[in-house]
């Protein structure tokens, strides 16, 4: 049996106003944090580490990442 088949879908649902103030919010973020993202693979873990010691929101964004990251590897 396949077992992708059974898992749930998710989404979400967002009125245009919510729609627009997040993509605003994404575009400032990219400006933010454009030029550390593009070289961010280049970075040691350890690095990676300390900057986001020093940024509890790019730390969320990063862990916003993981469930990706487990599907595009298989764990």
């Amino acid at each position: 049996m396949d077992t992708s088949s059974k898992k749930r879908k998710k989404s979400i649902k967002l009125t245009p106003g919510k729609r627009k103030q997040v993509e605003e919010a994404l575009t400032l973020l990219a400006e933010h944090y454009g030029s550390l993202l593009a070289s961010w693979n280049e970075l040691q873990r350890e690095q990676r580490d300390e900057v986001l010691v020093h940024s509890p929101l790019l730390t969320g964004l990063v862990a916003l990442t993981e469930p990706l990251r487990e599907v595009e590897h298989g764990y």
